[in-house]
């Protein structure tokens, strides 16, 4: 599966938690939160680097909502 919009990375986080989804992120909003938060944690527990080279595989469109 290749992922070039933010929608469809919105998407595929709430198809991977399944029937949670509706419970996890009752609004669209929440789950934009939701991997910004991810980031957020990633980038102080990972060296700066690897976090930025994970957001470099991202194109910009995906990539706005790590922050």
């Amino acid at each position: 599966m290749i992922i070039r919009r933010p929608g469809e990375f919105v998407d595929y986080v709430c198809y991977k938690d399944g029937r949670s989804a509706v419970t996890d992120f009752p609004q669209p909003r929440f789950v934009e939160d939701s991997i910004a938060a991810v980031f957020r944690v990633l980038e102080r527990q990972m060296d700066y680097g690897q976090v930025e080279q994970v957001k470099r595989i991202m194109n910009d469109e995906i990539a706005f909502l790590f922050y």
